[in-house]
């Protein structure tokens, strides 16, 4: 079975999960999606997209959960 081989894999180290910032196309760290989550009432999305300098819709994703789940 791929995937449990793939969930084996990852629990012995021989990979690395792709999840959050060990995933090759992210562009913030954890603490920084942390940041985003704990600043949604504070700074509007535009704001959090120039301060990070992700696009709006990333942004939204990190901040609505849709995104960076496993935190």
């Amino acid at each position: 079975f791929p995937s449990h081989d793939m969930a084996h894999a990852v629990l012995t180290g021989l990979k690395i999960s792709s999840k959050g910032e060990n995933h090759g196309r992210s562009k913030i760290t954890k603490l920084q999606a942390l940041e985003i989550r704990n600043e949604s009432d504070s700074l509007s999305l535009k704001e959090i997209s120039k301060k990070y300098n992700i696009s709006l819709s990333t942004a939204s994703q990190i901040r609505t959960g849709k995104t960076w789940k496993h935190l």
